[in-house]
C-alpha cells in the first residue's frame, strides 16, 4: 500500500500530526490540511468514510450539482474539491476514521484498497492506545516524538511495511531497550528519550 499523506487533526481542524510522503511545500501542506478538514467536517454521521477523486479536482459532476463517490454515496456540490497535494492529474482518495475528537486521515491513490487503509488506521489507533493506555488528544500533543516513532514503524517513505500490532510494539520495546543500553545503564540523553515511552508496550 502507498500512502501520500497521513494527517491527524481534531474536529476544529487543528493538526496533531502531518506526515507527507510526496514532496509538497509547507504552504501546500497547510492548504491540504484545511481542505481535508473542510471536506470531512461537513459530512454527516453514518456516511461512507471514503472521499474519492479529491486531488485532481472535483468529482464526477451530476446534473443536479452533486457528485457520485466511489462507494456509491453522494457528495454535495462543492464538497469534492481540489486538494493541493501531488500536483498531478491523478485522483486521490481521502480515507478517514473518527475517534472521539480526532480524525485520522490518509490520502491514497484510487487504486489502493479502501478497506486495507481503514484497517491500517485502526491498527495505528490501537497501537497508540497500547502505548499511551487509552490514548487521547493531549497524549499526542505532549508526546509528539512518540507519535512519530509509532507512525514510522508502520509507514516508511509512503510504503506500509508493518500492520501487525504485536510486531510493531515489539519493535518499539526493542528500540527502547537499545536506547537505555546505549545510555550506559539508564542515564544521559538517550535514557531521557527512552523514558518518554513509558513502561512495557506489550501486556504480559
Amino acid at each position: 500500500m502507498v500512502v501520500h499523506a497521513l494527517v491527524v487533526m481534531n474536529t476544529t481542524g487543528a493538526a496533531r500530526l502531518t506526515k507527507f510522503y510526496t514532496a509538497v511545500p509547507p504552504a501546500a501542506q497547510q492548504a491540504f490540511v484545511r481542505a481535508a478538514h473542510a471536506l470531512i467536517a461537513r459530512r454527516p454521521e453514518g456516511v461512507c468514510n471514503i472521499i474519492p477523486s479529491v486531488s485532481a479536482g472535483a468529482a464526477t459532476a451530476r446534473t443536479d450539482g452533486g457528485a457520485i463517490d466511489g462507494a456509491g454515496g453522494t457528495t454535495t456540490a462543492g464538497e469534492a474539491g481540489a486538494l493541493p497535494l501531488a500536483g498531478s492529474d491523478e485522483g486521490l482518495r481521502l480515507i478517514y476514521r473518527q475517534y472521539a475528537t480526532l480524525f485520522f486521515v490518509a490520502a491514497v491513490d484510487e487504486t489502493e484498497s479502501p478497506l486495507g487503509i481503514l484497517d491500517l488506521l485502526q491498527v495505528l489507533v490501537e497501537t497508540l492506545d497500547k502505548c499511551f493506555v487509552n490514548v487521547c488528544e493531549l497524549d499526542l500533543i505532549f508526546h509528539m516524538d512518540k507519535l512519530h516513532y509509532v507512525v514510522d514503524e508502520i509507514i516508511v517513505g509512503g510504503l506500509v511495511i508493518e500492520t501487525n500490532m504485536a510486531d510493531i510494539l515489539s519493535a518499539l520495546e526493542a528500540s527502547k531497550r537499545e536506547m537505555l543500553a546505549s545510555a550506559g545503564g539508564g542515564s544521559g540523553l538517550a535514557a531521557g528519550v527512552a523514558s518518554t515511552f513509558g513502561g512495557n508496550y506489550i501486556n504480559k
